[in-house]
């Protein structure tokens, strides 16, 4: 999981993800929930995960208590935590949009060297040139932009961190079993 406020933020931060399922999903859920405790408030959270963006607005709208997230995500651990903090947060100090994802990826070949740059297929970045406009018109920001690209890098960050101990992984495997 990664959080990114701006590229320069001291709070910018990432981690490996504790608890199972290991997915891009759960590391969308803990990222946003590393923001709200860690960033000043007003905040404006964006995420390029459309699902985790619903459960978290539903969760800031009923003040934290929310009886039908999906218990199947494989995140009731982070929801639940996540209602906990919010039950104790003022109202409207935190809002949560979504963005279209990976869209700094039509700046690329503007910022980065042929060396360097990813190659990207020519359909999925012509989608990507039509989302970037379409977000723009819609009121958008580049800096949006940046700090979601940003709370990606951190996430690999966190994922090259090293996986937990394999006896923690047995451990969340065996209450999981059990549960």
């Amino acid at each position: 999981w990664g959080m990114c406020v701006s590229p320069d933020a001291e709070c910018n931060c990432a981690g490996h993800l504790i608890g199972l399922p290991y997915s891009s999903y759960r590391a969308e859920v803990r990222g946003m929930l590393e923001a709200i405790s860690r960033a000043r408030r007003p905040i404006c959270i964006f995420s390029d995960n459309q699902s985790a963006v619903e459960v978290m607005a539903k969760l800031l709208e009923n003040g934290g208590r929310i009886h039908d997230w999906p218990k199947d995500d494989g995140c009731g651990d982070l929801w639940e935590w996540a209602g906990e903090y919010l039950a104790t947060c003022a109202n409207g100090q935190i809002l949560v949009r979504w963005m279209p994802g990976h869209l700094d990826a039509v700046y690329a070949p503007l910022r980065d060297s042929a060396k360097t740059q990813k190659q990207w297929p020519a359909e999925w970045l012509a989608k990507k040139r039509q989302d970037l406009q379409h977000f723009l018109q819609q009121g958008g920001d580049d800096r949006w932009i940046s700090g979601n690209a940003g709370a990606d890098e951190w996430a690999e960050k966190g994922a090259n961190l090293g996986a937990p101990p394999r006896h923690l992984i047995d451990n969340e495997r065996l209450a999981t079993l059990l549960s």
